[in-house]
């Protein structure tokens, strides 16, 4: 049981010099300190045991544990406020807040933002220290507000503006502040495209600001016209088929979901509309179709979406890691498997014979997390056949929903109603 109070957790600011650190009275009583090593440089001699912060940061909060088993009470300096991205704040979720007492300081968020004279009450604040990708700040960019974004050596400042480039949120400017703390901190400011193209001091906050003057993406939501789609001749699921899809489908905001046999992307990208916290994959096998989802992307800015250019089913086995080459933007973790996903639609892929439409549909059952659900669709009566055969084998039932509908169309001095072709939905939702 860890006693009130045994840790604490004190802000150091940006200030690297630190004078009269040792002093600080949080240190009091400490019988170890923990930090970076330039901090534990600079603190300078004190009675207490240093130990220098190490990845990963589990093995140094078991090292904590244990010595707080022994009684060793522990003070953790944190660059900058000690609860925002930083360490301190996975000591309190590993000891819990009544372990632990706080000494805040200034944030590198406040000490950037004063720099470059940003007011930052409502600025939407994400890290990418120590990050695969840039998916919250995608998740951030998308709703239109203005972000900080803490870097570090790997995810530069300039890889963060080339994303959102890549991703079509280009209606935003940068600045950037970098050496905080030091007498020759480093400003600047620009645009996303020069932003991408230049090597900043590290580490670095970088900011991205919204600019009404900038172009921005189509509106991202259900519901869009096929001509908003960059596709390849009529091959594009059909808005009202998409809405029953989507419907069927129950998309969380937090929610990984995989589209395969994607196709033009019509149904991932607007699945990104109802995921815009979570995370969605689209899987296609053909090149120019994946090239037409990542224009597709661009256009409506749906950045939290990713592509694997890769076929069915090698690429649902349990083993398969993510190559580089077969991930249009490389934005996926290579060389990991694709997320667990909360939901599927399987809009393609099912044409390839009864076997191989089986064991896709047994393999993307078996990589659905628990409670998710499977949507296939399909408009032959035979892959209606293989489907519901492969179905009826999982451990939900399957439901099977025709989708038929018409739009207005001219007919000679009148309009009639052109049908679309009845497409059938098979949907399962899989046990908790």
């Amino acid at each position: 049981m860890v006693s009130d109070n045994c840790i604490t957790l004190i802000g150091t600011g940006m200030d690297h010099n630190l004078p009269g650190l040792a002093a600080h009275p949080g240190l009091a009583g400490a019988d170890i300190v923990i930090g970076s090593k330039p901090v534990l440089e600079a603190l300078g001699t004190v009675p207490a045991r240093k130990i220098t912060v190490r990845t990963p940061v589990a093995d140094l909060l078991d090292e904590a544990a244990a010595l707080l088993e022994q009684g060793k009470r522990i003070a953790v300096l944190a660059n900058g406020d000690p609860l925002f991205h930083s360490i301190g704040v996975s000591f309190m979720e590993r000891f819990g807040a009544d372990a632990c007492r706080v000494y805040p300081a200034l944030s590198s968020l406040q000490t950037a933002a004063a720099a470059l004279r940003i007011p930052w009450h409502d600025i939407v604040t994400v890290s990418a220290h120590g990050r695969t990708g840039f998916l919250p700040l995608a998740h951030a960019a998308m709703r239109g507000a203005p972000v900080c974004l803490l870097t570090d050596s790997i995810n530069t400042p300039g890889k963060a503006a080339h994303f959102l480039l890549t991703r079509g949120l280009t209606g935003f400017t940068a600045r950037v502040a970098a050496k905080l703390g030091s007498e020759d901190v480093f400003l600047w400011q620009g645009e996303l495209t020069k932003a991408a193209g230049h090597t900043f001091p590290d580490p670095a906050v970088i900011f991205f600001l919204p600019d009404p003057a900038l172009p921005a993406p189509r509106p991202l939501c259900p519901g869009q016209p096929e001509a908003a789609f960059a596709r390849e001749g009529a091959l594009i699921t059909k808005w009202p088929v998409r809405a029953a899809a989507l419907a069927a489908l129950r998309i969380e905001p937090r929610h990984v979901v995989w589209d395969l046999g994607a196709g033009s992307g019509s149904v991932s990208i607007e699945a990104a509309a109802l995921a815009h916290c979570g995370h969605v994959v689209a899987v296609e096998r053909e090149e120019t179709r994946a090239r037409h989802i990542e224009e597709n992307r661009r256009r409506f800015g749906a950045a939290n979406l990713d592509i694997l250019h890769a076929a069915m089913p090698g690429c649902l086995e349990e083993g398969y890691a993510v190559p580089r080459t077969s991930v249009t933007d490389g934005s996926l973790q290579c060389g990991n498997a694709l997320p667990g996903p909360d939901r599927i639609f399987l809009g393609g892929g099912l044409g390839g014979g009864a076997e191989e439409a089986a064991r896709i549909i047994r393999l993307a059952w078996r990589r659905l997390l628990p409670g998710g659900r499977l949507v296939a669709s399909c408009v032959l009566l035979e892959d209606l056949a293989l489907a519901r055969a492969a179905m009826s084998e999982l451990d939900g039932a399957a439901d099977v929903t025709l989708v038929q509908a018409a739009t207005a169309a001219p007919l000679g001095s009148g309009t009639h109603l052109r049908g679309i072709n009845p497409v059938f939905l098979i949907a399962a939702q899989k046990s908790e």
